[in-house]
């Protein structure tokens, strides 16, 4: 088993529903990471969102991916889907057991079999002192969430060669298992397999979220 380690550096709940309408933060990549993921030691960083049971998280996830040691890879995940038929299936998913997003490996719901889904095919190379901002918006007549991001490079990017970009995709919610409305909004550093963190300081800015409310319920981002 794969041990998960999550600092949250940033994290609004609340026991009364506020449904988020908008999300977005920039990231400034942080210096190199110091292992391989092959090595089946992951260091990540990440916003993301997740519904109050943290069964599931929606992610723009910088990850030290790759062959090479010391390089940053950007790209959207979903994690983690309950595995109703063989992962292969599914496009981009990666089947997982025993890895579980803060999820009781005695839940009734979902069992400890779980896929990770890679929401875009490839993975974008970036590099330290690039600004990433990633904005999430739920349309209030479909539920669908929009998922946009736009990297600026920083200098080592630009000496690379790098050069600004963007994307965006739909995430659609109805298409996996059911977990109830994404209420919950984090900045999270991620280590798994024993992993240490040894990039130095994770800086945010730009930060907003927008909920959707009467105007009375204040206690998303009061307590």
């Amino acid at each position: 088993m794969r041990i998960l380690q999550r600092y949250v550096l940033l994290y609004t709940s609340s026991n009364r529903i506020a449904d988020k309408s908008q999300y977005q933060s920039a990231m400034i990549v942080p210096a190199p990471p110091d292992v391989l993921q092959n090595t089946s030691k992951v260091q990540a960083i990440w916003p993301g969102m997740q519904p109050s049971s943290s069964a599931a998280v929606l992610q723009n996830v910088l990850a030290n991916e790759g062959s090479v040691l010391g390089e940053w890879w950007f790209i959207p995940f979903y994690c983690c889907m309950y595995v109703s038929r063989p992962s292969d299936t599914i496009p981009n998913a990666y089947h997982l057991t025993g890895l579980h997003c803060d999820l009781p490996i005695t839940s009734k719901v979902f069992p400890a079999s779980f896929s990770v889904v890679k929401l875009e095919t490839n993975s974008e190379k970036v590099y330290p002192g690039d600004v990433i901002l990633s904005t999430f918006t739920r349309n209030p007549f479909t539920g669908v969430w929009l998922d946009t991001w736009q990297i600026q490079p920083g200098v080592i990017g630009y000496a690379a060669g790098q050069t600004s970009l963007s994307g965006n995709l739909t995430f659609d919610p109805s298409l996996y298992t059911n977990v109830g409305p994404y209420t919950q909004i984090l900045l999270a550093i991620e280590l798994q397999g024993n992993a240490s963190w040894a990039s130095g300081q994770v800086l945010w800015k730009d930060i907003i979220i927008e909920t959707e409310d009467d105007g009375n319920d204040t206690d998303w981002c009061t307590q």
